[in-house]
């Protein structure tokens, strides 16, 4: 046996197997350190990579509704605009319509005035103006009448004159003068018997409900020498209601 003469050869030789194993284990650590910070880096990298996916496609949907949002904020002040446009109009038009009622309201008001507080039905001359211009006598009438809305009345205007025709005191019946016997002059009036056979003319014609006004002019007959008109409101045969006018020459 050698060994017990050797004792400085067995010490390094376990000395030598402790130091490659230290050796050995130091670069397995190391490698295995290494190794797992390798993955635990690309674990990161793979993680920061979905991450910046995740917050990049949730931006593009952030903008994307923004973008809706924007739209409809755009479209809902395009619609106001157009909401005040016609809120103006509107206006506009119920202000013109308040005008409009302001204006009726003052002429029903100044109708009611004319319209007598009477019986039902009846006429009342409101007004009566007779001028003579040569041969012809220029009038206006107005009438007016107390009855239920919806009713009418019908009827005529008859003129009758009092004067002198030939020296002597006369009574004549008056037709309008119409544009036939208006153009052939002044001189060109008929006779007492032609105005007789005049057909009553549509100026003389009433039809109204409450308030009606005729105006024109008035034929009499050569020779005659009016003083003062008598006005006469028929309904049929019946007088309604009547009104005389003196005339001046």
């Amino acid at each position: 046996m050698a060994w017990p003469f050797f004792p400085d050869l067995i010490d390094m030789s376990m000395i030598a197997r402790g130091f490659l194993f230290l050796v050995g284990v130091t670069l397995g650590g190391s490698a295995a350190y290494y190794y797992t910070h390798n993955m635990m880096q690309r674990e990161m990298f793979s993680q920061k990579t979905e991450l910046a996916e995740q917050l990049s496609h949730a931006l593009m949907q952030e903008k994307i509704k923004m973008t809706e949002l924007q739209s409809r904020l755009d479209i809902s002040d395009t619609q106001m605009t157009m909401d005040r446009a016609t809120i103006a109009e509107y206006e506009s038009q119920v202000k013109k319509l308040q005008d409009d009622l302001a204006r009726t309201s003052e002429q029903l008001s100044f109708y009611d005035e004319l319209v007598p507080a009477g019986p039902q039905g009846a006429i009342s001359v409101r007004g009566f103006d007779a001028v003579v211009e040569g041969r012809r006598v220029r009038f206006k009438v107005l009438v007016s009448r107390q009855a239920q809305a919806g009713t009418v009345f019908k009827g005529e205007l008859k003129f009758t004159a009092s004067g002198t025709l030939k020296g002597e005191a006369a009574t004549v019946d008056l037709i309008p003068d119409t544009v036939e016997h208006a153009s052939t002059g002044s001189d060109s009036i008929p006779a007492v018997t032609d105005l007789k056979k005049q057909a009553p003319a549509p100026i003389l014609k009433l039809d109204f409900e409450t308030i009606q006004r005729i105006q024109g002019l008035l034929m009499f007959p050569e020779g005659f020498v009016p003083k003062k008109i008598t006005m006469r409101v028929l309904e049929g045969k019946t007088v309604r209601a009547s009104r005389t006018a003196e005339l001046s020459p």
